[in-house]
């Protein structure tokens, strides 16, 4: 499962960047106006609705009085079944607009108004070149796959106001119900460290696991803003025997690719023998 966006169904920033979708007619949608920023990290409810996993501390979100656990099951009185409805919503609106919002709190149903902010601009830093990726993690895929769960990385302020350290922590997204780490992890928690090392980024965590062989290995974070650890037993297969099955894969393409060009040399050799 590779964190395509915070649940792999939706972007992990700091806040909802939406896209605006495409009409059915040329009158059927107001064209996008630009794009809002709401500061929150979501995920689709399993009923219906899109649960606000995070809200980034000072964003148009935090203002509006909106809290992690909650709901949002309509947006202008329109329902919001899931993440996808809720983004062609807010695409339709400039910052400085402001939506009605309908959220379900603790069993109860309450309306909140939303002003939408601009995206909060980043400076551009240039980032060093990234080393070649070792053999083990191409060919594997990346360390969350083993783990059974989608993570994203989050900035150094939302770590700090989930109760992590600045310089670690990857925010769960999605936990597969049959993957290893289905009792250990839940969606929402802030992932810190994973067999002792502290994990910033999911470069860390491929090093992290990729590194191990197969048996148990401790995960711990933040659960509401509370420390936690759980064990999961690693299922993974050792460098060398990664490195062998890579080494074969090779072998077998080298080897299909030398039975084609003997194949072509034997059936022009046939054109020159049969030729009068």
């Amino acid at each position: 499962m590779r964190p395509r966006n915070l649940l792999a169904i939706f972007t992990v920033v700091a806040g909802l960047s939406a896209s605006a979708a495409p009409p059915e007619t040329p009158a059927a949608a107001p064209p996008p106006t630009g794009r809002v920023w709401v500061g929150v990290f979501l995920g689709d409810e399993v009923d219906g609705g899109v649960q606000i996993l995070e809200v980034v501390p000072g964003g148009p979100a935090a203002k509006a009085g909106l809290s992690s656990g909650d709901i949002v099951i309509r947006i202008d009185g329109k329902d919001v079944a899931q993440e996808r409805d809720l983004s062609r919503a807010l695409s339709r609106h400039a910052p400085g607009e402001t939506v009605g919002l309908t959220i379900l709190r603790g069993g109860e149903t309450t309306s909140k108004e939303l002003v939408l902010g601009t995206p909060p601009q980043r400076p551009k830093v240039p980032l060093p070149p990234l080393p070649p990726a070792p053999l083990d993690v191409q060919e594997s895929g990346r360390a969350a796959e083993v783990l059974g769960v989608e993570v994203g990385e989050i900035p150094a302020e939302l770590r700090t106001h989930m109760g992590g350290p600045a310089d670690a922590g990857l925010l769960v997204v999605k936990v597969g119900a049959d993957g290893i780490s289905a009792k250990a992890l839940k969606v929402g928690d802030l992932l810190v460290s994973v067999g002792g090392a502290p994990v910033a980024t999911e470069e860390d965590l491929d090093r992290v696991v990729f590194d191990r062989s197969s048996g148990p290995m401790t995960v711990a974070g933040r659960r509401s803003k509370a420390p936690f650890s759980a064990e999961v037993e690693l299922r993974v297969k050792s460098r060398e025997q990664r490195q062998r099955e890579a080494r074969a894969r090779m072998l077998e393409m080298t080897i299909r690719r030398l039975e084609g060009q003997l194949a072509e040399l034997k059936r022009q050799l046939a054109a020159l023998t049969d030729a009068p």
